[in-house]
């Protein structure tokens, strides 16, 4: 069981690996989805968010996680465009800002010798030995690492399927437990050990939501790798509620309108006038920066004076 375990993040890793058959083509694209799966792309470990955010997408009889992911972010965007091949080396990303490795990742690093730096391999690229060179992309299918490449990987319906950029430990930098693979730097969990699979799936539910206020809160709080389970169950919670109650932002007294009253009681509540309440807070947060301030006031006020 340890070795199997050690060649399923080798292979997530892209050390190990053999893509199995592809069958996509454009036929199984026009016939019945087999399934839906929620995909997403991380780079919570470099402090930069989703480099794709989560999606719920179709998939269909025959197609592999490779022919999924090709689907969904384009293979001319993998590996310099050459597509899946047998592992995923690299993904274009044209964010070439400079990362904010968290500081757990960092001293961990550090207390282990090994360095990190601040250079990509290639520009235009997030690619395996980038900052570290323990550094690559890994995939957690329902939140776990698998023994399987992608092109062996069948989708089921209602999967979870992160791709994730891990810098250091192989994957316990974002709260897996790689210490069975000691001898070639794994570690005991660095972060909190949570489930991210039940935020990923409500981010993905609400595409309405993208740009919101409740969204930017959920996609804050799952990107930080400090982040316990009760804090993204919270998040879920927010984003749930707005979403499934069918509420805008703004819509403070939830009337179904964003009106005068919504602009009053949030701009009482900067003053000291008045104290929100926890769904009020919610739909009051307009750049979800997790204050109530004079900016989500003149937010609500604009949204009632443009009717």
């Amino acid at each position: 069981m340890r070795m199997k375990r050690i060649a399923g993040i080798l292979t997530a890793l892209g050390m190990i690996s053999a893509l199995g058959t592809s069958v996509w083509a454009e036929e199984a694209a026009s016939g019945s989805p087999a399934g839906y799966a929620t995909v997403c792309i991380e780079k919570f470990t470099i402090g930069q968010g989703y480099l794709m955010d989560p999606v719920k997408v179709p998939f269909y009889d025959g197609e592999t996680g490779s022919d999924l992911i090709e689907r969904v972010y384009g293979a001319e965007h993998i590996n310099g465009g050459k597509g899946v091949g047998s592992y995923i080396s690299s993904l274009d990303d044209e964010d070439n800002a400079k990362p904010i490795i968290p500081e757990f990742i960092a001293a961990a690093a550090k207390a282990a010798n090994m360095e990190i730096d601040d250079l990509r391999e290639t520009d235009g690229a997030l690619s395996s030995y980038d900052f570290c060179a323990m550094s690559g992309w890994m995939y957690l299918i329902n939140n776990e690492s698998v023994s399987l490449s992608l092109g062996e990987y069948l989708p089921d319906d209602g999967d979870v399927i992160r791709f994730v950029f891990t810098v250091y430990g192989y994957g316990s930098d974002m709260g897996l437990d790689t210490s069975y693979m000691s001898e070639w730097g794994g570690t005991e969990p660095l972060c909190p050990v949570t489930n991210r699979d039940v935020i990923t799936e409500s981010i993905a539910a609400y595409p309405k939501l993208v740009g919101t206020g409740v969204y930017k809160r959920a996609v804050a709080k799952a990107a930080d790798l400090n982040s316990d389970q009760d804090i993204l169950d919270k998040a879920v919670q927010e984003i749930e509620f707005v979403g499934k109650n069918d509420l805008s932002m703004g819509d403070v007294n939830q009337n179904n309108e964003v009106d005068v009253f919504d602009a009053i009681a949030v701009a009482q509540s900067t003053v000291g006038k008045r104290i929100l309440t926890d769904n009020e807070t919610i739909l009051a947060d307009m750049n979800g920066d997790f204050a109530i301030d004079v900016f989500d006031a003149i937010a609500i006020a604009k949204l009632t004076v443009s009717k």
